[in-house]
Parts: structure tokens; sequence; C-alpha cells
């Protein structure tokens, strides 16, 4: 992998914990998706950013921009061992739209 490539993905790693990290604080919330303006708001911000971090390493930002929220969800401690279980596959499910939308944004990157 080329060094560009890992800055990039490092990039996009650091630009979606920050956020993430900044949706619990301002909605008070330990987990993002608590937050009351999730649906309205901070979910589409999210796919903003996977179509962003999609034109730079492809459709792997989709999938990193939502499953940031994890780590931040362990670090409020909204995640206790019995929590995975159920946290995992609705993160799958939420990074589906995610994976898609930067997907679309390389393929556009290319076309233009």
């Amino acid at each position: 992998m080329a060094t560009r490539t890992i800055f990039r993905l490092l990039a996009v790693l650091l630009a979606s914990l920050l956020y993430w990290t900044l949706v619990s604080h301002v909605a008070n919330v330990a987990e993002p998706w608590d937050a009351p303006a999730y649906w309205r708001g901070w979910y589409p911000g999210a796919l903003l950013l996977s179509a962003v971090g999609g034109r730079l390493i492809g459709w792997s930002a989709g999938a990193i921009v939502i499953a940031a929220q994890a780590p931040v969800m362990a670090i409020n401690g909204a995640l206790a061992a019995d929590g995975w279980p159920i946290a995992l596959p609705f993160l799958l499910a939420l990074a589906v739209p995610a994976v898609a939308v930067a997907a679309l944004a390389r393929i556009s990157r290319r076309s233009l």
C-alpha cells in the first residue's frame, strides 16, 4: 500500500473518530445513534463524510466512517461485553448506505 493511501486512510479514520466524538459531546449521549437528531442531521453528515472519504480512498471510507462509532461508544463506556452483539449488526446495517455513497463518490471522481 502506498504511503499516500495509508495517509488518506488514516485521515478518514481520524476525521470519523472526531466527528462521532463531536456528536456524542454535542448531543450529550454515550452512543452517537442515541442523539435526538441522529437521523435528521448526524447520519446524513456521516454520509457526506463518506462521500468525501470515498473520493480519497473508495468504498472503504463508508465502512470506516460508520465503524468509527464503535470506539467512541467503547470510550464513552456505552458498550459492555454484552452490548457488542447488538451494536455490530446495527453498525453493519448503517454502513451499507455509507459504503454505497463512498463507492459512488469514487466512481464520479473517475468519470470527471
